[in-house]
């Protein structure tokens, strides 16, 4: 090889590796409240972005409940990222309480005052619509990941806004020439037997089925490959119910353990038995697949469509743009070849202290 071969190659490796270690933009939408594999899912991407592997552009809240973008700001603040956008859905679906956000931002000390408290209680969160909408325009081109782990209102919207003060774009088109690929916690392929169901049966699933026409409207109208983490993935993945207690940095005084603790006791109703505390960990395999995509398999690409009971079904189609994750099976155990190194690595992404500690 000649000087001018060697000197090249150097540069195409350094230049190569530049590029590895830029972070990877990422839009995260979730229905923080409903389940604390939310706030499991949020921890992993902060952490990622500790780690520098992640830059979070902003948080999009499907969740239509005005504790959930307080509660996700706690959350951030807690681990150092106080200026992370926040964008609130509106008109949207689950506006109840839930069982962590409204319970954790008015948790008491002893003296009354409170235990977790925010920066800015006051603060006003962007529509989620508008702020989506400024924050892809002010990105490269096909640099962003979109990783949704609830409802789909607000991508469905999103594709459907129209030219704005913001963007000459449609939605559909701005989605188009700035995101990679849709990452979604949704849909299910495959019996299980959860919930009393005999397992002979498709159910429909919950973030899906919560507001059908948008979940429609995205799958059938995607301009962006989306890969979907089905229920029956994140069944087989519990989070260990000691890594909320004693894994979480600064357990005791950290807002995700006491959230996470009040909703799995408020679930299985006190139970006694840690195993049972134990979360399925629906929303973090969307994470993590993102950043560890060598944990899954992956499907044939193909379209879904929803019946009349908003099950998915899954129509293999070489040009369809959307494919689910798959966990190798090992048939002896009856359990994912590689479930516990899933769990473990989830277990120790959520272990990060608060940056600048």
């Amino acid at each position: 090889m000649n000087i001018k071969n060697k000197i090249l190659t150097v540069l195409s490796f350094c230049f190569s590796s530049i590029a590895m270690a830029v972070p990877q933009k990422i839009i995260f939408d979730t229905d923080m409240g409903n389940d604390c594999d939310d706030v499991v899912a949020f921890q992993m991407l902060l952490s990622y972005v500790k780690s520098g592997k992640a830059d979070l552009l902003c948080v999009a809240i499907n969740k239509d409940n005005p504790y959930a973008p307080k509660f996700t700001r706690l959350i951030s603040e807690f681990y150092g990222f106080d200026n992370l956008p926040i964008f609130m859905v509106k008109d949207g679906f689950a506006k109840e309480d839930g069982h962590f956000n409204r319970k954790t931002l008015e948790a008491k000390n002893p003296d009354g005052s409170l235990r977790f408290p925010l920066k800015n209680k006051d603060e006003k969160f962007e529509d989620s619509i508008r702020g989506l909408r400024k924050t892809l325009v002010a990105q490269p081109d096909n640099s962003v990941v979109y990783i949704s782990v609830g409802f789909l209102s607000n991508i469905a919207r999103l594709l459907q806004s129209q030219p704005d003060d913001i963007s000459s774009l449609s939605g559909k088109e701005l989605v188009a020439k700035k995101v990679k690929y849709i990452s979604i916690m949704g849909g299910g392929f495959a019996p299980h037997k959860f919930w009393g169901s005999k397992g002979d049966k498709i159910k429909p699933e919950y973030n899906i089925k919560i507001d059908p026409p948008s979940s429609t409207y995205v799958l059938s109208n995607t301009p962006v490959d989306i890969v979907l983490s089905p229920f029956e993935v994140g069944l087989y993945l519990q989070f260990p119910y000691a890594e909320v207690m004693h894994g979480f940095y600064d357990a005791k005084n950290n807002p995700a353990s006491f959230a996470c603790n009040a909703y799995v006791y408020r679930i299985f109703e006190r139970s006694k038995v840690t195993a049972e505390l134990d979360r399925y960990m629906w929303d973090p395999s969307s994470v993590l697949y993102v950043f560890e995509p060598h944990h899954f398999g992956i499907s044939v690409a193909g379209d879904v469509v929803l019946d009349k009971n908003a099950v998915t079904i899954f129509k293999p189609n070489p040009k369809g743009k959307i494919k689910y994750l798959i966990l190798a099976w090992d048939v002896v155990n009856n359990r994912p070849i590689n479930q516990r190194a899933i769990v473990n690595r989830c277990a120790e992404l959520c272990r990060f202290s608060p940056k600048g500690k």
